[in-house]
C-alpha cells in the first residue's frame, strides 16, 4: 500500500482521533484483505510475520499517518500486529504483537525474556520503558508489579493513540510519555529521577534509532539508573553491526550478556559494569512465579537463552554522536534485517 493510499484510509479516522483517543476503535474499522497469498516481514523487532495462506490472509484493521510514520495493524491466526511498513515490502518489521483471544496484551518470544530480566530485581519500584509499540510490553509489567511506577516513552503521540484503542493499552497505571526517549532521559538526569529496570524496545522501520545507539546515550541511560539496576535493550542483527555495538556497550557497561531469543539479541547490563549471572531468572522473587507464568514467561527457557556475548572484531569502534547522519550508520542500520 503506498502513502497515498494510507493518508486516504487514515482520513476517516484523524478528525475523529483527534478529539478523543479511543474513537479509532469506535469508529468504523479500516479493513482490508491483503490480496498477496504468501507473504513474509523482514526479520525485524520481534520475529518473522506469520506465513499466510489465500484462505487466511492478514487482514488490515487501521491504516494511519501519523504525521511521523505510517502506522498498520493487521489482524490475523488470532492476534494483532503493529508494523510501520506494508505486507510485501522489504521494510516490514513486526512492531508489537497482541493476543486476540485474551483481554489484555499478551507478551511473546522475546517480551517474555525482557519481562523475566525485569523480575531478577530483588524490588521492582521503577521501571522506564523506551519504545512503546503496542505496548504489550509494559502492560505485561503493569500486571506483574501492580505497584510499580512505570513509565512508557515513544517519541510518535499517533503510537501511543493506536496502542491505546486497538492493543489495550491504559493509562491507569503506566504513565505514557510522548517524547522522544533520548529527551525523557535527558529531562529525567536533570530532575535525578532513576529507575530500577530500563528496558529499550525502540525500533523505526529499520532499526534502533541513531539517538538511542550512541556511547553517551548509553552513558547517560546509566545516570538514571538506580546502585542496583539493571539495563535490558533489544536488538537484532550480526556482522559490523553487531562488531560496533558490543563495543559500544562494552564501552559503556563493561560486562554484558546476551540472551538470544529467535533473531533478537538482548543486552543485558548492570551498573558498575558486572555482568549478572548467567542463570539470570532463576533470580525472580518467588512471590512473581505465578504472575510470571501468567504471561508466559519460562524461567529455565530464559536461562538457557543467556551468555556471555561471542567475541567481537576488536578493532570495532564504539557508535558515537558524531556519527548521526553518517552514511556508515546508514548502511548498518539499513542493512541489519539481513544479517540476523
Amino acid at each position: 500500500m503506498d502513502p497515498d493510499s494510507v493518508r486516504a484510509l487514515a482520513s476517516q479516522h484523524r478528525t475523529a482521533a483527534s478529539r478523543d483517543p479511543l474513537a479509532i476503535a469506535n469508529a468504523a474499522p479500516t479493513v482490508q484483505s491483503c490480496a498477496e497469498p504468501s507473504l513474509h516481514g523482514k526479520r525485524g523487532s520481534t520475529r518473522w510475520f506469520p506465513d499466510v495462506d489465500g484462505s487466511q490472509a492478514p487482514v488490515l484493521v487501521h491504516a494511519e499517518d501519523t504525521g511521523i510514520q505510517a502506522v498498520y495493524v493487521y489482524d490475523h491466526n488470532g492476534s494483532r500486529y503493529m508494523t510501520f511498513a506494508p505486507l510485501g515490502t522489504d521494510a516490514l518489521l513486526i512492531q508489537s504483537e497482541m493476543a486476540l483471544a485474551a483481554d489484555r496484551a499478551t507478551p511473546t518470544d522475546y517480551r517474555q525474556a525482557l519481562v523475566a530480566l525485569v523480575a531478577t530485581h530483588p524490588r521492582v519500584d521503577s521501571v522506564l520503558v523506551i519504545g512503546v509499540g503496542g505496548g504489550t510490553l509494559p502492560t505485561a509489567l503493569q500486571r506483574i508489579f501492580p505497584q510499580c511506577r512505570i513509565d512508557a516513552v515513544d517519541y510518535d503521540p499517533g503510537v501511543i493513540r493506536i496502542a491505546q484503542a486497538l492493543f489495550g493499552l491504559s493509562n491507569r497505571q503506566v504513565r505514557l510519555h510522548a517524547v522522544d526517549g533520548r529527551a525523557f532521559v535527558k529531562q529525567a538526569l536533570a530532575a535525578g529521577t532513576t529507575y530500577d529496570a530500563i528496558v529499550i524496545d525502540a525500533f523505526d522501520k529499520d532499526y534502533i534509532p541513531e539517538r538511542l545507539m550512541t556511547l553517551e546515550f548509553l552513558n547517560e541511560l546509566k545516570g538514571i539508573l538506580a546502585p542496583t539496576g539493571l539495563i535490558a535493550i533489544n536488538s537484532f542483527g550480526g556482522g559490523p553491526l553487531r562488531d560496533r555495538s558490543c563495543a559500544t556497550h562494552a564501552a559503556a557497561f563493561g560486562g554484558f550478556l546476551e540472551l538470544m531469543v529467535d533473531t533478537n539479541r538482548i543486552i543485558v547490563a548492570h551498573p558498575r559494569g558486572a555482568a549478572p549471572d548467567g542463570d539470570v531468572a532463576a533470580h525472580a522473587a518467588p512471590s512473581q512465579s505465578d504472575l510470571l507464568r501468567l504471561v508466559g514467561v519460562d524461567h529455565g527457557w530464559v536461562a538457557q537463552q543467556s551468555r556471555s556475548p561471542r567475541p567481537w572484531d576488536p578493532d570495532a569502534r564504539p557508535v558515537r554522536d558524531s556519527e548521526a547522519g553518517s552514511d556508515e550508520l546508514r548502511r548498518l542500520r539499513e542493512g541489519a534485517r539481513f544479517n540476523c
